[in-house]
């Protein structure tokens, strides 16, 4: 008699209290052809003070290479008009490590030199790690180096500097990575504030130890995508400051949307707290001159109000939009990025140098400009943050987010109302919405055998 076997899927729930990742994960966005700098993923590290640099580092690949942008915010800029491939130390430089996965893993280090007007050939080099040491390799790449302020090799102030690298991965001698490919990432700005002088640096991530890849940065490839766990017994709860008792702890960093008006850009605008403000702003751009209009929000959500063992089938982020920088029709519309933090903090006393750095980038949402006043709450829009609150409640932590983009046009700036607005206005809070239920299994019950049947057709 014929058979027909019978597979089955057999969700198990997750145990509460998790591990928290070892180090940040950069999830990549893929593009089928050009990589658009504004819908990169974007990290970021560093201070902005007279003698510090913070840097926003960009990621994105194709089919044909891998594409990291730092943009470095650096009051002195200086380079070394004489560099050779093997001394680009003595200057403004940005530094990549990459190691890559498969059967035969490679380590490697990407360096690339501020420049002004001359040819990079003598402004970037490749090595590879031997086992004891970096190596001079011939790995075909291209960078391409960018400045703002007065000019490199003077002390008069400056604004910052970039860095694109583009690394082919038939240079590397290996395909495209398929989604879901794992490597790891780290990353060095070098900084020189005077000519002759000495330098100083700067990795990413804070804790990593470049002889050590497992400490870097995970690098995976392509977007996470979340599975919702069959469940029992559907609930949903609403998240919002001062509903059900609810806090809610907004913050907003950088330049706020004044563009830091009034602030020295390098003794002050990085120390200033907003503590209290009832909206914030999200901005980016690709001109690090404008880099004091740049602003960004943290958010964190209590999850005690689910109840423990239960399941997470899906979480909704929303914010509600009434306004943007620039006069009607000079803004355009921004992808906007929500990334997970470990660190907390504190309303009273969080600065853009102080702030947590992301952790995970898990959800990204396209925000339109408006022209006019759209009336209260404001328009909503929504993240999709089913996965990181799953992940932030099987931790049994609070879901703690950044909210950010990688903008790159002037007047980018989206702005929302924050859960410090007026009770009047309460439905234009940040809000958490959650869909639980128990598990398909109920906990504590072993799991029952399961063999094919034979069906008789």
């Amino acid at each position: 008699m014929p058979t027909t076997l019978i597979t089955f899927t057999l969700f198990l729930p997750l145990m509460l209290g998790a591990p928290a990742p070892a180090g940040p994960v950069i999830h990549v966005p893929y593009f089928p052809a050009t990589i658009p700098f504004r819908e990169t993923a974007i990290v970021w590290f560093g201070q902005v003070t007279p003698s510090q640099n913070y840097t926003d580092m960009r990621v994105g690949y194709s089919n044909s290479e891998l594409y990291v942008n730092t943009m470095t915010f650096d009051r002195l800029l200086w380079y070394d008009p004489n560099a050779n491939p093997n001394n680009l130390l003595n200057g403004d430089t940005s530094i990549l490590y990459l190691e890559t996965a498969g059967p035969n893993p490679r380590r490697l280090r990407f360096t690339a030199q501020l420049n002004w007007w001359e040819p990079r050939t003598n402004y970037q080099a490749a090595a590879e790690w031997n086992g004891a040491a970096w190596q001079p390799v011939n790995i075909p790449f291209t960078t391409q180096s960018g400045w703002r302020g007065n000019a490199p090799n003077d002390y008069t102030n400056d604004d910052g500097w970039t860095m694109t690298f583009h690394i082919p991965f038939a240079s590397l001698g290996i395909p495209p990575p398929v989604q879901g490919t794992g490597w790891r990432i780290a990353a060095t700005i070098v900084d020189l504030d005077a000519g002759g002088g000495s330098t100083t640096s700067l990795t990413w991530p804070p804790n990593a130890i470049i002889a050590h890849p497992a400490t870097w940065a995970r690098l995976s490839f392509g977007l996470p995508q979340f599975a919702p766990p069959p469940v029992r017994n559907p609930q949903r709860v609403v998240i919002r400051h001062n509903l059900n008792g609810a806090v809610v702890s907004d913050a907003s960093v950088g330049g706020d949307t004044t563009c830091g008006a009034g602030l020295d850009r390098w003794s002050q605008w990085g120390f200033a707290n907003y503590a209290g403000l009832n909206r914030f702003n999200i901005q980016n751009q690709a001109d690090v001159s404008d880099f004091p209009c740049f602003n960004k929000a943290y958010i964190v959500f209590p999850l005690t109000s689910i109840p423990p063992n239960k399941e997470i089938v899906s979480a909704t982020l929303t914010l509600h939009l009434f306004g943007n920088a620039g006069n009607p029709g000079e803004s355009t519309a921004s992808l906007i990025q929500i990334s997970t933090v470990s660190g907390g903090w504190n309303e009273s006393t969080i600065t853009w140098n102080n702030a947590p750095l992301p952790e995970e980038n898990v959800s990204y949402a396209w925000v339109q400009p408006v022209d006019d006043f759209p009336g209260w709450p404001g328009i909503p829009y929504s993240w999709d943050v089913s996965r990181a609150v799953r992940l932030a409640y099987q931790r049994q932590t609070p879901f703690r987010i950044v909210i950010y983009s990688p903008d790159d046009q002037y007047n980018s700036g989206k702005y929302f109302v924050s859960s410090d607005t007026e009770e009047w206005n309460s439905a234009a809070r940040p809000q958490l919405v959650v869909e639980y239920g128990d598990p398909a299994m109920p906990r504590g019950e072993p799991a029952p055998t399961l063999a094919a049947r034979s069906l008789p057709e």
